[in-house]
């Protein structure tokens, strides 16, 4: 808001500033609580003034304390609202081979959100095992068609280094 010198000697500066802190998700531009601290602090040097002022803000402070408590009920409120839409978004993904994306989406619901929560680390493991078994499949493929192409040694190894990192949990890795 202001950095002042003072007519003092040794001249010292005093600065003001507007300081608000958000408690939000950047991904879904969603602000789940905020608050704003006016704050002054007093130093020889300008930036150490601000730095003063700055260190001025407690974490213990009631306001600071509300704010997280907000922000957090808040939070645990839109994921257990918004549990249905995170599963089924999930599942549209893992239907699209999106598979990461899913188990992305999944496990980023916290665990304070209990009931959303076991929902949605229980909707990870079948995706997760779609994933593997796609890859598995595509790997497969890949080793089959070098080996088809030519059978000599240099691609037996490749098609061999493919398979090799089949996951063995994979539906087809007997196969393979």
């Amino acid at each position: 808001l202001s950095l002042e010198p003072t007519s003092t000697v040794p001249v010292m500066y005093v600065a003001e500033l507007d300081v608000t802190f958000y408690i939000g998700d950047n991904i879904t531009q969603t602000i789940y609580g905020q608050v704003n601290f006016t704050v002054e602090g007093v130093d020889r040097n300008s930036e150490k003034a601000k730095y003063k002022a700055l260190k001025n803000i407690k974490s213990t402070n009631s306001e600071c304390v509300g704010l997280l408590k907000q922000a957090k009920e808040k939070i645990i409120e839109f994921y257990n609202s918004k549990c249905d839409f995170i599963l089924k978004e999930a599942h549209t993904l893992a239907s699209q081979n999106k598979h990461d994306a899913a188990i992305y989406k999944l496990t980023s619901v916290p665990d304070v959100c209990k009931d959303c929560y076991d929902q949605c680390m229980d909707a990870v493991v079948p995706i997760y095992q779609q994933k593997i078994d796609r890859d598995c499949e595509m790997k497969l493929a890949k080793a089959e068609g070098i080996w088809n192409a030519s059978q000599d040694m240099r691609s037996a190894e490749e098609a061999g280094y493919i398979l090799s990192t089949i996951e063995p949990e994979a539906a087809c890795f007997k196969k393979a």
